[in-house]
């Protein structure tokens, strides 16, 4: 995969973090509140996910260029 492609998901995925951030900021019951907060996390998770194959893939650019 290409490192611009990687470089869009995880720009995307950093833009629905502030979103969630905003959903979970907003004077909600705690169990909306919860709910956010796991949907957060597990968008931390995937881009982390995204952050090691940006960095998989760089390497693999680097070898390649050695």
């Amino acid at each position: 995969m290409d490192i611009t492609l990687h470089s869009k998901r995880i720009d995307a995925s950093s833009k629905k973090l502030v979103t969630l951030g905003n959903e979970y900021s907003k004077p909600t019951d705690g169990i909306t509140a919860r709910k956010v907060l796991v949907k957060m996390f597990l968008e931390v998770a995937q881009q982390n996910t995204l952050i090691g194959e940006q960095i998989a893939q760089l390497d693999r650019n680097i070898k390649l260029k050695s």
